[in-house]
This record gives C-alpha cells, sequence and structure tokens, in this order.
C-alpha cells in the first residue's frame, strides 16, 4: 500500500494488482453516460477501504444497462465484506467536455450518480481519502457486472482512419488549389 501513498500512481497504471480489504457497500458510485454495445448505463464503483493505509481505493465492478427513465437505478447495493480483489490498475475515466466538478447527484444515502470521478469530492463524501487510482476488476472476480476492459489504444485503428482522412482532405485542397491557379495563368 505503500505506492499508493506517493505520488508517482502512474507507474502503477495498466499492471496487475491485488489488494485486501473491505468493501464499502454503503457507498456505490455510478460513473454516468458510459455506453456498451450502444445501450446507454453506468460504470459501477464501489470504494475498497485498505486497512494499512487509511484510505479507499475505486474498485469499478463494470458495466449496468441505465433504465428507461433516469429515476429508476439499477439495483447494485450488496453486504460490506471483507475481501481481496484481483484487476488492472487505471486512471480514473477522462471526464467529457464541460462537466464541472461538483456535478454529483445523491440517489438515497448509499448512492451516489457522478458525471466524473474526482478524487477529492470522494473523499469528503466517504469521509476517507480516496487515492486518484481505480482497479478494473479482473472479468473472473466475483460481485461484478458486464466487465469487457480495453486497454488503452484500443480505439487507434479509428484515430488513424480519421487521420488518414483529414491527409487525403488536405491532398486535394492542395492538388484542386495548384489547378486552379495554374488554368489563369
Amino acid at each position: 500500500y505503500r505506492a499508493l501513498l506517493e505520488d508517482d500512481l502512474a507507474a502503477l497504471h495498466w499492471r496487475a494488482v491485488e489488494a485486501s480489504g473491505t468493501w464499502d457497500g454503503a457507498h456505490q458510485v455510478l460513473l454516468d453516460n458510459q455506453v456498451s454495445h450502444g445501450v446507454a448505463g453506468y460504470f459501477v464503483y464501489t470504494p475498497l477501504r485498505l486497512p494499512d493505509c487509511r484510505c479507499a481505493v475505486l474498485v469499478n465492478r463494470g458495466w449496468v444497462p441505465a433504465g428507461p427513465q433516469r429515476s429508476v437505478v439499477p439495483d447494485v447495493g450488496f453486504v460490506a465484506s471483507r475481501h481481496a480483489v484481483r484487476g488492472v490498475a487505471a486512471p480514473a475515466p477522462a471526464s467529457g467536455f464541460g462537466v464541472r466538478p461538483g456535478t454529483g447527484e445523491a440517489l438515497g444515502s448509499n448512492l451516489l450518480r457522478v458525471q466524473r470521478l474526482d478524487a477529492a469530492e470522494l473523499s469528503r463524501w466517504l469521509g476517507e481519502r480516496v487515492v486518484p487510482l481505480t482497479v478494473l476488476l479482473a472479468p473472473d472476480e466475483p460481485d461484478g457486472y458486464v466487465r469487457e476492459w480495453r486497454p488503452p489504444d484500443a480505439h487507434a485503428d479509428r484515430h488513424i482512419a480519421y487521420a488518414a482522412q483529414w491527409f487525403l482532405f488536405a491532398l486535394i485542397s492542395a492538388g484542386l488549389a495548384i489547378r486552379l491557379n495554374s488554368a489563369r495563368r
């Protein structure tokens, strides 16, 4: 747990990790606006309270679909217990454009719907330090939902195609400019 107290948490990103602690079933976080196979839903984060550092790490237990109405929230509660988890350490997901801090919405005493994960805001809500790192729960671990984790470069093909498209537009524009300017002479 010593690494969790140091400032350089980036060294842990995308590495396999194991942690033991107590699930905090009284505090669940739903990260809103998550899409899986074209269906809107939430990532379910549950704090794992770590005994040796008096802090908590958020464990992403997977994706659940949202109900047809925002007032209907999925049942993600479970009884707190001592547990060891395996997974992959990851940075908190990047928030969308224009998402402001403090946009959490309490859905009862034990459920918070947020647009972004903010360690400071969640620390105040939990009453304990939240490590600015998440754990993506291993697919074969119990107590989870849909877990189809993708590596950080999983969408590289889409970005390469997008860059190639704009490069072709630039070539066509340059060709047209040369042709039009040479036709005037």
